[in-house]
């Protein structure tokens, strides 16, 4: 009897084991993922929204738990499924995608060369290095991946070397062995740049309470500086060579030339919404970003080169011919603007039709277009940078050029 006892529990751990290992093999497969929903598509049959939620869930997988529910930025919730599970959940009404679920590792210049923690330190406070004009901190330089006909960034601000609040949960240093504490220290990195010109943004908008977010984005772009006081270009330290358009967009931001310069591009909704309509993005998400109802003009061609934007990016992929339409608006006064074209290639040829815009009066709107006319091709990978300016003596509306050969 006692052989059989131990031989009956034997068989059962067996069992236990093989059931422990399918559902271990079983769940290695799941992963977490992003379920993002319709939420103006909920039945009405549903009380809440948490309800249709589960509901739809259950609909693909009895055993999986809601981990989380959005319903600020974006409406849905966050789950763990298989990649089967995820497939059939894509497919039930109201789900707008189903995405696995990323992590994203934080970059900035938080180094202790960056810091100017690499000198003598009395322990009173920590000393820093000398601090020069550069361009420091770029996470990404190059084309526009995602829209390679938008520059990025729009442009720099300081970032190094930054007195700023700190918190006493930690030393300055950042390090555990670190026991100072104290309320302010000196950071970089582009944390320290967004607040500059986040301060810009509002000192403008009390000056002009008129101007729109992209009238201010285009004030401190287009009076943005790329040279030193000597006329040389700022250096990128991560060349030690002159920056480009790619790592200082276009320029270092001027705040008392920002606040009258001359002439603005403005966009509006409607012009973000055509935006979308050119990336080809569908109604469903469009509703997303916008909040409404909005489709598509499918009588209309939309471009993405036609967004109003106060720069130019051309990716060179097979056409001779590119062209893009930009509308300027009058905040100076009465005055007749002149274009000036600087290019640093003969492959492409830069043209503006009109070459002149006259004004009349305040918040008078004048177009005009560019046109790109490709003369000899580069290798794969190159890159060109230009600039194209109005000046009517006392102003000078300044927009950088990059053009690349993928």
């Amino acid at each position: 009897m006692s052989s059989s006892f131990h031989s009956s529990t034997a068989s059962f751990l067996l069992v236990l084991l093989y059931i422990g290992s399918f559902h271990v093999s079983d769940g290695a497969q799941q992963g977490t993922y992003i379920v993002h929903m319709a939420k103006s598509q909920m039945p009405s049959s549903f009380d809440h929204h948490s309800l249709w939620y589960d509901s739809s869930l259950r609909s693909v997988s009895e055993s999986a738990e809601m981990l989380y529910t959005y319903n600020n930025a974006i409406h849905g919730f966050a789950t763990r499924l298989t990649p089967e599970e995820a497939d059939s959940l894509m497919v039930q009404p109201g789900v707008i995608s189903v995405q696995p679920e990323q992590r994203y590792e934080l970059h900035t210049t938080r180094t202790p060369l960056f810091l100017g923690l690499d000198v003598h330190n009395s322990g009173l406070f920590p000393e820093t290095g000398p601090s020069s004009d550069v361009v420091v901190g770029v996470l990404d330089t190059g084309p526009n991946p995602i829209t390679p006909n938008i520059l990025k960034p729009d442009l720099i601000a300081p970032g190094v070397n930054i007195l700023a609040a700190w918190t006493g949960a930690v030393g300055p240093s950042g390090l555990a062995s670190d026991t100072r504490r104290v309320e302010f220290n000196i950071i970089s990195g582009t944390s320290m740049s967004c607040p500059h010109v986040s301060g810009l943004a509002a000192l403008l908008k009390s000056v002009h309470p008129e101007w729109s977010p992209a009238a201010i984005r285009s004030a401190l772009m287009t009076t943005a500086y790329s040279t030193y006081k000597d006329g040389q270009p700022i250096i990128d330290i991560a060349t030690v060579k002159p920056s480009t358009p790619f790592g200082h967009g276009a320029g270092h931001v001027s705040p008392t030339t920002a606040v009258n310069p001359g002439l603005i591009y403005d966009l509006t909704t409607v012009d973000y919404l055509g935006f979308l309509c050119a990336l080809k993005y569908n109604s469903s998400l469009i509703r997303i970003i916008s909040r409404g109802n909005y489709a598509c003009d499918p009588s209309k061609t939309y471009s993405v080169a036609d967004l109003n934007y106060p720069s130019f990016a051309v990716n060179v992929d097979g056409s001779s011919t590119y062209k893009y339409t930009r509308t300027v608006t009058n905040v100076g006064g009465a005055g007749s603007y002149s274009v000036k074209v600087t290019s640093e290639t003969t492959a492409v040829k830069i043209s503006v039709e009109p070459a002149i815009l006259n004004f009349k009066e305040v918040n008078e709107k004048k177009s005009y277009e560019v046109t790109f006319t490709v003369d000899s091709s580069k290798p794969s990978g190159s890159n060109s940078f230009g600039s194209i300016e109005w000046s009517d003596g006392k102003h000078v509306v300044a927009s950088p050029v990059a053009i690349s050969w993928p």
